[in-house]
């Protein structure tokens, strides 16, 4: 279809989708430990030692967890986590936390990994709204290694929350997250291009030292993501456009 496309390249738009403000905010959330924002972040600590507990990890407010929320499939990236994951937990300081279902390869690698990696990796292999506010909200990051992603709504969720994305550069998450400046601390999250996963290894990697490094650049990567608008009134405005675009483009044809 690419030549198709590229002839009409002037009557595509790519719309984003947008996260519902009044189901996710940590402002506002009820699901979480305790409620918090980017003027007073100390709620956060508290949801990540909720976090914690409920997944069996060890209580430690120094070490960054990493937290999944998806469906198992395919092209959710899970091949790269799966090549990726257990040597960033043999390499590295970080735990993380797993809620999710679907491919049973998938399921069962992250029983073995929750069982390899006591205290240091915790699943939930299932559906569950309430804890999928937890993980948004008790993670430091979120990885989102996808392979294709039309929009995606984690990367939203976790900037609204303060949780820096760790996602491919593709899609709608190339467009929705602005990657990390290493030189000022600019940027809402980290991204990588190649879908392998030793890239996704590096990107974790690259977080990890963030983190113990540049404390201050992870302060304000959060402060940048918070900051983040994803409500519906841009999109809903662009869709108007992209109407009055289609009504001009008829009349002229008649």
């Amino acid at each position: 279809m690419a030549p198709y496309l590229n002839n009409r390249r002037g009557d595509l738009f790519g719309i984003l989708n947008r996260s519902h403000d009044e189901h996710w905010n940590p402002e506002t959330d009820r699901m979480i430990a305790q409620k918090y924002s980017a003027r007073d972040l100390r709620g956060k600590a508290a949801c990540k030692a909720d976090l914690q507990k409920r997944f069996g990890l060890q209580q430690r407010a120094d070490w960054p967890v990493f937290g999944i929320v998806s469906r198992f499939a395919d092209q959710k990236g899970f091949n790269l986590i799966k090549e990726a994951l257990p040597r960033a937990l043999n390499a590295m300081v970080m735990q993380v936390a797993v809620l999710g279902t679907g491919d049973s390869s998938t399921e069962n690698f992250f029983h073995w990994l929750t069982a390899t990696y006591p205290g240091r990796v915790g699943s939930y292999i299932g559906f569950s709204p309430e804890l999928s506010h937890v993980v948004e909200a008790g993670s430091d990051f979120f990885l989102m290694p996808s392979l294709y992603e039309p929009c995606g709504l984690n990367q939203m969720y976790s900037m609204k929350y303060g949780t820096l994305p760790i996602v491919r550069a593709t899609g709608g998450l190339e467009d929705s997250v602005q990657n990390y400046n290493e030189g000022n601390g600019e940027g809402t999250g980290f991204k990588f291009h190649d879908p392998t996963g030793n890239a996704l290894y590096f990107t974790i990697g690259w977080a990890v030292s963030t983190w113990f490094d540049r404390p201050h650049h992870v302060a304000t990567l959060r402060a940048n993501a918070m900051a983040q608008e994803f409500s519906w009134e841009k999109s809903a405005a662009k869709y108007v456009e992209v109407y009055e675009h289609a009504i001009k483009k008829r009349r002229a044809a008649t």
